[in-house]
């Protein structure tokens, strides 16, 4: 497989870096895979093998990696809007009208703004390491410490990076990801979820399949997203899969099982088939 970088200057001149992949010149179905806070697209180099099959498109949201940030940081320059419309601007800076989108935690929430915002745009919603509603998100205080007080000491970042996943590999990736996040950036967007729900959007939704990822070991996530699952069960459009022995970064932790429940909800989604989504137990982690 074979994948380039390039970048594209959005509509209020942010410079957006992505990865894509060859089979977006043969016309191949669009997948989009969008990244956590702190991370950046290294977090879906496990998901690349997508690429044989789509057109892979991997986005580094403004303030991530190596992509830029807004000449004046500001809450209305890094709100959930403005990241879902660098999404829309991407895909139409690249001739995609329609997608799937594979969202990871704040990446997850873009997605859901982009259900919100332009609906037909979406092929498929696919969510991990989010709650779609959270009334009143609160941080954890160790990360409220870290986000506002302590930006810019590296040992800092490795206490974060551990809280993140207890994996040791995810660790160090998402610690280097972490590195090279901008700081304001992460205070900015961290403050602008303080209160979000987007329930009554995945329930208006009836058309576009939704896949949502609920990790065992992703605790602090669970206390919000457990409620919101019980009020959408039984929704004939949403399947809901519960991944045994995993945590938050489920797509580093265990790739081969996130990548055969990835697979098998797209195929599902091709063939709009309303049975409930299944993957053998033998794959279980």
């Amino acid at each position: 497989m074979s994948f380039r970088v390039a970048t594209l200057q959005t509509s209020d001149n942010v410079t957006i870096q992505y990865q894509i992949g060859q089979k977006c010149a043969e016309g191949s179905p669009a997948i989009f895979f969008c990244h956590g806070v702190g991370a950046n697209h290294d977090q879906f180099a496990a998901q690349q093998s997508f690429a044989d099959d789509y057109c892979v498109v991997t986005p580094t949201l403004r303030g991530h990696g190596n992509s830029g940030s807004p000449s004046d940081i500001t809450a209305d320059s890094l709100t959930l809007q403005r990241f879902a419309l660098d999404i829309l601007e991407l895909a139409q800076h690249l001739s995609i009208d329609e997608l799937h989108f594979v969202g990871h935690g704040f990446g997850g929430l873009i997605g859901l703004e982009i259900l919100r915002q332009q609906p037909a745009a979406l092929l498929s919603l696919s969510l991990c390491g989010v709650s779609p509603c959270q009334c009143s998100f609160t941080l954890p205080q160790w990360l409220r410490n870290f986000t506002y007080n302590l930006m810019g000491f590296s040992h800092q970042e490795r206490i974060v990076s551990q809280m993140i996943t207890q994996h040791e590999t995810t660790q160090r990736v998402y610690y280097e990801m972490l590195k090279m996040t901008d700081r304001q950036t992460l205070r900015h967007i961290l403050k602008s979820i303080s209160q979000y729900d987007y329930l009554d959007v995945l329930k208006k939704n009836r058309k576009i399949p939704v896949l949502v990822m609920r990790s065992e070991g992703d605790d602090r996530i669970n206390d919000a997203l457990d409620p919101c699952l019980e009020k959408l069960k039984g929704q004939r459009n949403i399947d809901i899969m519960r991944v045994n022995s995993t945590g938050h970064m489920i797509n580093m932790e265990t790739p081969e099982y996130f990548n055969q429940i990835l697979h098998a909800f797209l195929l599902k989604a091709k063939l709009k088939d309303s049975k409930p989504l299944s993957v053998p137990p033998e794959l279980q982690p």
